[in-house]
């Protein structure tokens, strides 16, 4: 179970407006680009590796997922995400080998960040997900560049999500730029958007399977 809440959760639905799904595309932005190209380049944390890295790694591969186009039916969740959670930020973001790559996002322009500033890298090594109440109290990011410096994350939540295998391959996440506190419900909650969104992941899988 990801919620530790012994209290009854009803899923997030989509019987809302049509407007309330859809997707913010952002340009970005020059600096923006130069930044994170920097970031690459001279950022030198070290971060959580996964006990099996190379299999994790192999099953984000199999999946086609990384540099796929964009995806409705992954931006109706972030966008849901974020507006239910009022959030700064909602991701979908895949842990590669030296970099997190957004299938999908909502109020963050760049495509990806170095995985040695990611917060998600942490998330996946995590049994279920990923609390950060405020980052700047945190040993483990309060010297992230991406804390001290754009997009100033100070807050995070990030549920993991799998391959059809069972690898941590990435996750959905909310990022904010105050600190939060989060319940068990609201974990809960994002625990359902999480699920939709690994469900998606699974079935096109298994589609892509049963094709070949």
């Amino acid at each position: 179970m990801c919620s530790r809440s012994n209290k009854p959760i009803l899923a997030p639905t989509f019987a809302a407006p049509r407007e309330y799904f859809q997707p913010q595309t952002q340009a970005v932005a020059p600096d923006t680009l130069s930044i994170y190209a920097e970031l690459r380049r001279s950022c030198h944390l070290k971060y959580p590796t996964h006990p099996q890295e190379s299999q994790r790694l192999q099953a984000l591969l199999d999946l086609n997922l990384l540099d796929s186009p964009p995806d409705s039916r992954f931006d109706a969740i972030t966008n849901a995400a974020q507006t239910h959670f009022n959030s700064k930020s909602a991701l979908i973001s895949l842990v590669a080998e030296d970099r997190q790559w957004f299938k999908s996002k909502q109020g963050l322009a760049a495509d990806e960040t170095p995985r040695n500033v990611s917060f998600c890298t942490y998330a996946i090594a995590e049994e279920h997900y990923l609390i950060v109440p405020d980052a700047l109290a945190d040993d483990r990011f309060a010297n992230n560049p991406l804390v001290r410096g754009e997009p100033f994350i100070r807050a995070y939540a990030g549920v993991i999500l799998h391959s059809p295998g069972g690898y941590e391959i990435g996750t959905l996440c909310l990022l904010y730029d105050t600190p939060q506190t989060f319940s068990d419900d609201d974990i809960a909650i994002l625990c359902k958007f999480a699920e939709l969104a690994e469900a998606l992941i699974q079935e096109d899988a298994a589609g892509s399977s049963a094709s070949k």
